[in-house]
């Protein structure tokens, strides 16, 4: 097993241009939907999510937030009460408006940045966090479930990846080719967006390195057990970890819900 490493992501950091986090952000989005990485997830979700009418889901890191207006496509036939909220410690505020659109107002967001370790209390619901558990430490990994269960709330948290050699050279070998030939398909469509991957290939480096470092820092479904059962009062919670699909596809998850739910 490669060891997990905590270095930084580009997407982290605070000085990180937000045009530059954008372009990173809207790749991740646009391959996540394109190669419909969340279908064999849908029915944990379904099974998941059935006792909660009306449904809201609170999703923290939402980044460019498109792989959330698949989820919701997917889930809207079955939950007509579906609503869904957008949240991001660096907001992207156009993607989230395209999203609003496109989901007629059943998508919404914050435009205020959210910290997923102190979710503010309005923000009821069911939090999501869609690849980007791994970018928090272990002690912050577990003051992202320790805030849901203070507050009561419950907590799903997947990753389309695992920390494996076969993913990290996937990641590496394939991640910048596929930005040289999906970045023209990208909507909605930007000049500034081909010249930062073609004439000056930032987002090629940058989305090199972050995917690596994303396989690094992903936590196995054994670190994840260890991770909850040194919560306080983690037994008020049902927890379930797991995988579902395989290969480049497969989607691990923890899923926590208060015992009264």
């Amino acid at each position: 097993m490669i060891p997990r490493i905590q270095l930084f992501e580009f997407e982290d950091l605070k000085k990180c241009p937000e045009i530059l986090r954008n372009y990173l952000t809207d790749f991740l989005e646009h391959i996540a939907v394109r190669f419909r990485f969340y279908d064999d997830l849908i029915p944990v979700l379904i099974k998941t999510l059935h006792h909660y009418e009306p449904l809201h889901l609170v999703d923290i890191g939402s980044g460019g937030g498109g792989g959330m207006f698949a989820i919701y496509q997917a889930l809207h036939p079955r939950f007509d009460s579906l609503k869904i909220t957008l949240t991001d410690l660096y907001p992207n505020i156009d993607a989230f408006e395209k999203q609003q659109r496109r989901s007629n107002g059943a998508i919404h967001f914050e435009a205020d940045s959210v910290n997923a370790t102190n979710v503010p209390k309005r923000l009821s619901g069911f939090r999501t966090l869609f690849r980007s558990f791994h970018h928090f430490d272990p002690q912050l990994g577990k003051a992202v479930l320790q805030d849901a269960i203070d507050k009561k709330q419950p907590i799903g948290i997947f990753e389309i990846q695992e920390r494996s050699l076969s993913f990290l050279l996937f990641f590496a070998i394939i991640s910048p080719l596929l930005v040289m030939l999906m970045t023209p398909f990208i909507k909605p469509f930007s000049i500034k967006r081909l010249f930062f991957t073609y004439f000056l290939p930032v987002v090629p480096f940058i989305v090199l390195w972050d995917g690596t470092i994303t396989v690094l820092r992903t936590y196995t479904p054994e670190e994840l057990r260890i991770m909850v059962r040194e919560l306080e009062n983690s037994d008020d919670f049902h927890w379930e970890i797991g995988k579902v699909g395989a290969g480049v596809k497969m989607v691990s998850f923890l899923i926590g819900k208060p015992n009264t739910a």
